[in-house]
């Protein structure tokens, strides 16, 4: 038996909800989980342009998650890891976001 980190989490990374301060998001579990249960995934932002990324605050146990405390009219890139008990996997990102009223 080999054990690993899991697998990307499956994409397409979507946009469900978007307000003036938050974008839900939502994707699928990772083919591959690794040969270990999934114990959440790791949900990271960047603002467009920027190659800084830093990890949402909150605990993401299931494949979708609501990004709260954005700025109207900012422009978002969002980036989902899968994490088991062996490591992190790769990320799987987002196009592009704005946050904007519906």
């Amino acid at each position: 038996t080999v054990v690993d980190k899991p697998g990307v989490p499956k994409g397409p990374l979507l946009n469900t909800a978007t307000t003036q301060d938050s974008i839900s998001l939502s994707w699928g579990k990772p083919d591959d989980d690794g040969g270990g249960d999934l114990t959440g995934y790791i949900v990271e932002m960047s603002e467009f342009g920027s190659d800084s990324w830093r990890p949402v605050p909150g605990f993401c146990p299931k494949e979708s998650f609501t990004v709260r405390g954005l700025t109207e009219g900012k422009k978002y890139v969002f980036r989902v890891r899968a994490e088991n008990i062996y490591g992190v996997s790769n990320p799987l990102e987002g196009k592009p976001v704005v946050a904007k009223s519906p």
